[in-house]
């Protein structure tokens, strides 16, 4: 998990509190001024369509397992899925 996703996690339950503890409002305050870390690169690049093209391409669209593959891969390009999260089954959720 990367420092920023801890951070919007961290200020998004002091948000929270906000209005739930006025105690420690400065605190709180605080908190939510502790600015975001800054990134030059994106951490996912992304792929161009020529490229998706060619991965949805790959399976043998004549076998089952083909067709399979590529419904996977389908499902994960146009709902941006991490491999992880098409692969996990209901158990390990």
């Amino acid at each position: 998990m990367t420092r920023n996703v801890r951070l919007a996690a961290i200020k998004s339950f002091f948000r929270f509190l906000e209005y739930r503890q006025p105690a420690a409002l400065e605190q709180v305050r605080r908190v939510l001024a502790i600015p975001f870390k800054k990134t030059d690169t994106r951490l996912v690049p992304y792929r161009l369509r020529e490229e998706l093209q060619a991965v949805l391409d790959a399976p043998d669209p004549v076998s089952r397992d083909g067709i399979r593959h590529r419904a996977m891969l389908h499902v994960a390009v146009c709902a941006g899925l991490r491999v992880s999260e098409l692969t996990a089954r209901p158990q390990d959720r």
